[in-house]
């Protein structure tokens, strides 16, 4: 077997340029996916495309999160459902004929926003890596 001769300095430089790159690739994917999840949520007073952050939690992991309670009844849908007053004894609104104890709701179809956010960003994947690698020097 013949011997191979490694520089080990060579070889840590393109390891830690390497790890910049994938950092970077993560980096920019996360950022991606935040940015189209506000894009693709619904807007109705923009108080849910609004509500997300990102938070890097290292090198190689974000969460993108809100703290809008709906958001993933809005994602998921919600399946029929009583609804009852909460600071009265019952519930009144416009053109209703008198007030009520309780309401069933018929549900909602879910409107998958962030399936579709994080769809748009899987077809740029390719283009994250490469923009890194080249920004490392690789």
């Amino acid at each position: 077997m013949a011997d191979i001769d490694i520089n080990a300095e060579a070889l840590e430089r393109v390891v830690r340029q390497a790890r910049q790159a994938v950092s970077l690739a993560v980096k920019y994917t996360a950022t991606d996916v935040w940015g189209n999840i506000r894009k693709e949520a619904p807007v109705d007073h923009g108080r849910l495309a609004g509500s997300f952050d990102l938070s890097r939690e290292s090198d190689m992991s974000y969460i993108v999160g809100t703290k809008v309670k709906y958001a993933l009844a809005v994602h998921e849908g919600t399946p029929p459902h009583i609804i009852r007053p909460v600071r009265k004894k019952a519930l009144f609104w416009r053109g209703a004929r008198h007030p009520v104890k309780k309401v069933m709701h018929p549900g909602t179809q879910g409107n998958p926003y962030i399936t579709r956010a994080i769809n748009m960003t899987n077809q740029r994947i390719d283009e994250f890596v490469r923009r890194a690698l080249r920004e490392v020097g690789m």
